[in-house]
């Protein structure tokens, strides 16, 4: 599966930017306080662990590929990205994409 190979590149990525914050805040300045560059550590390490994790905001739940013009977004299995989530509408909006920009329109919720 593409979704599983991609979040263990994603997670692979964020080890390595969590050894590379790791390492760059050890290097701080000598007027810094021993102290303050560990809670500046132990603060972007559970942020990125955060951002990161399996529920986080970097944690991407599908990919799919734009076409031009308008594509249809929401839970109804004719969508263009249908994602089965009951928060959603059945017609939630649309992703418009016109000569490399991409923009959302909001569809009106019917209830």
């Amino acid at each position: 599966m593409r979704s599983n190979a991609l979040n263990g590149l994603i997670r692979a990525a964020a080890k390595i930017v969590l050894l590379t914050v790791t390492i760059s805040v050890g290097v701080a300045a000598p007027s810094e306080s021993g102290d303050e560059n560990a809670r500046i550590a132990d603060w972007r390490a559970k942020r990125l662990a955060s951002l990161t994790s399996e529920t986080g905001w970097l944690t991407p739940i599908a990919l799919y590929w734009l076409k031009e013009g308008e594509n249809s977004f929401g839970r109804a299995p004719d969508r263009a990205f249908s994602l089965d989530d009951a928060a959603l509408g059945a017609d939630t909006g649309a992703f418009i994409l016109t000569g490399g920009h991409v923009r959302y329109v909001a569809h009106a919720r019917r209830r």
